[in-house]
C-alpha cells in the first residue's frame, strides 16, 4: 500500500509505515517511536535534522552491511555517529539516540557538494530502516547474522549548520587561559 501526504504535510499512518515529512521536530518523535520499537516503524519517510558527530566510512565496510540496505559498495557514504535534534529525549540512552547513516546516488552526491562533514547539522528527508544483516558480527563460533538500524538519506534539504575548520575547541582555550593564568 502506498503511502500519500495530505497537502498540510500532517502525519499519515497506515498498517506498513508513518510518515513525516513537513517538519524535523514531527520526525524526530517517529524516530523515537522507531528507536523503541524498530520493527514496527521501519520503512517510515521522514524529515530530521541531524548532526553527524562521527566520521565518514566506505569502502572498508563489509558488502552485505551496505546490500542489506540497498546500497552500492563502493559508491555510498557511511555516516558514522548521527545525532537526531528536535525532540527532548530524557527516556531514551543517549546511545541509543546516536544512528549511523548511509546515503547513495544523489543524496551522497548531496553530502560531498555541500562539503558535510563531522560537526555539521542538516536536514533531510530520511528511511527508517532495521534489516537482517548476515555475517556481520563475529563470535567464537564464526559469524553471525544481526539486526541493524540504520538512517537512509533520501534527499538532502538543507545544511544548517557549518563547522568552521578555524573554530578552536572550548576545551583548548579553557587549557590555554589555565597555563596562561598560572604563570608568575
Amino acid at each position: 500500500m502506498a503511502k500519500m501526504i495530505d497537502v498540510d504535510g500532517k502525519i499519515i499512518k497506515s498498517k506498513e509505515k508513518t510518515t513525516a515529512l513537513n517538519s524535523y521536530e514531527e520526525g524526530a518523535k517517529v524516530f523515537r517511536k522507531f528507536v523503541r520499537r524498530p520493527m514496527k516503524y521501519k520503512d517510515s519517510r521522514v524529515m530530521l535534522r541531524v548532526e553527524m558527530k562521527g566520521k565518514f566510512s566506505g569502502w572498508k565496510l563489509k558488502d552485505e552491511l551496505l546490500k542489506a540496505f540497498g546500497m552500492e559498495p563502493g559508491n555510498c557514504i557511511f555516516m558514522n555517529d548521527l545525532n537526531v535534534l528536535g525532540y527532548d529525549n530524557p527516556d531514551v540512552q543517549n546511545d541509543t539516540w546516536l544512528v549511523d547513516g548511509l546515503a547513495g546516488g544523489k543524496a551522497a552526491d548531496w553530502l560531498d557538494d555541500e562539503n558535510v562533514t563531522t560537526g555539521t547539522v542538516f536536514e533531510g528527508i530520511f528511511v527508517l530502516k532495521y534489516e537482517k544483516v548476515g555475517g556481520i558480527t563475529d563470535d567464537s563460533s564464526g559469524a553471525k547474522d544481526a539486526m541493524i538500524a540504520e538512517l537512509i538519506l533520501e534527499k538532502g534539504l538543507s545544511v544548517v549548520e557549518q563547522k568552521k575548520e578555524t573554530e578552536i575547541p572550548m576545551e583548548s582555550l579553557d587549557a590555554l587561559l589555565s597555563l596562561l593564568s598560572n604563570r608568575p
